[in-house]
């Protein structure tokens, strides 16, 4: 019997042609992506800053946003209004307002501005890395929580951009390349390991051993560097951590429970409103179905399984498994915000279900655009 045929993983840079039926955007498709991302989050705004008069610095210290900033401010010396809540966030996100603010740009400017452009970056590369215009268009504006994550000063975007940016190098066999970003995703939040596992799982899968070590090797090199620098600085590089497992406003010790403890058990209490159920175990079906459609793929393909399959299987398992052993009420509260980290996967994975027609995306953009609006404007109302 001959050898099976090793995966080819190098995908093909993306041209300014398509062929009829293809589902590969064409480069100025691909710039069209990104602008959108970037005017629908500023289209956000401007909605909510017609409505309440609300300034930019005030939508920028929004929720974690003041945190991010703070700790920012710290990090150039400035540590006047960093609190103890503050110092649970990650460095990473952080780093980059820092860095930004050092070049003159206001921290409040940067802090968006990552996101905004971030935003942009995250549609663009992942319709490159899933060759599918498809997963391009559904993270310009899904789902409703990345959506508004992304338009504030959250740290979900710039995560996402540097995964993608860092898995598409990978995959072109950039492996220095693609560790280094890949291992400043895990400084901004830890779940970008999971997108490192499934690059590791479709290298090794696909023959590329070396290309596998390198990528985990020097991912994890750059995040043991920051935790190092995090360390010298502060004295304790687990302090967050220790934070968000024990602290009354975060976890209140049930940083980690059983699997779908949190999403039983939140569903169960009579305050909790039929709707919100409703909305966050759509997610759950959503991501559950879409983990046995890739698991059914991969399991039957085995080695000859398309490789975008072995790269998303592992990414969405990893992710899922993580948030669905999330504790305190955060697990179902903020079920639909922790499956961010793997959305290029769980979309992939869903890809039949998306439109194709450039008239339907339009209509979905208007209309999440419009029910995240009155969310916003609605928390708005009150200010924190």
């Amino acid at each position: 019997m001959p050898a099976p045929t090793p995966i080819t993983e190098a995908p093909p840079a993306a041209d300014t042609t398509r062929a009829p039926g293809s589902m590969q955007a064409s480069g100025r498709e691909l710039f069209a992506m990104a602008a959108v991302a970037f005017a629908l989050r500023a289209a956000l705004f401007l909605l909510v800053a017609a409505r309440f008069h609300v300034t930019f610095d005030r939508w920028a210290l929004r929720d974690d946003g003041a945190s991010y900033v703070h700790y920012a401010s710290a990090l150039l010396g400035d540590a006047s209004q960093l609190t103890e809540y503050d110092r649970r966030v990650f460095p990473g996100y952080p780093g980059l307002i820092a860095v930004l603010h050092l070049c003159h740009v206001p921290f409040t400017i940067a802090a968006v501005g990552i996101d905004w452009v971030s935003a942009g970056l995250v549609a663009f590369l992942g319709a490159v890395l899933f060759r599918d215009r498809r997963i391009g268009w559904a993270l310009t504006c899904l789902i409703p929580q990345y959506f508004m994550n992304s338009s504030l000063a959250m740290s979900e975007a710039p995560l996402l951009a540097l995964s993608l940016g860092g898995l598409v190098l990978a995959a072109r066999s950039r492996s220095s390349a693609g560790g280094f970003l890949l291992g400043l995703a895990g400084l901004v939040r830890p779940m970008a390991c999971f997108a490192v596992i499934g690059q590791v799982c479709r290298d090794l899968l696909g023959r590329r051993t070396r290309n596998a070590v390198l990528v985990a090797a020097l991912s994890a090199a750059v995040v043991m560097t920051g935790i190092a620098a995090l360390h010298a600085w502060t004295g304790d590089a687990l302090h967050g951590a220790k934070i968000y497992a024990s602290g009354q406003s975060t976890y209140n010790g049930e940083l980690f429970v059983p699997p779908f403890h949190s999403l039983l058990h939140e569903s169960l209490r009579p305050e909790v409103s039929a709707a919100r159920v409703c909305y966050v175990w759509a997610h759950v079906v959503i991501v559950l179905t879409a983990l046995a459609v890739l698991a059914v793929k991969c399991f039957q393909g085995g080695r000859e399984s398309d490789p975008r399959d072995l790269l998303a299987l592992p990414w969405l398992a990893g992710n899922t498994l993580f948030v669905l052993c999330i504790g305190s009420y955060w697990g179902f509260q903020h079920f639909p915000r922790f499956l961010i980290p793997a959305l290029p996967a769980l979309f992939w994975a869903v890809r039949g279900a998306l439109p194709r027609r450039p008239a339907a995306w339009a209509a979905l953009a208007a209309g999440v655009l419009a029910a995240t609006s009155a969310i916003v404007l609605k928390d708005f109302v009150v200010p924190r």
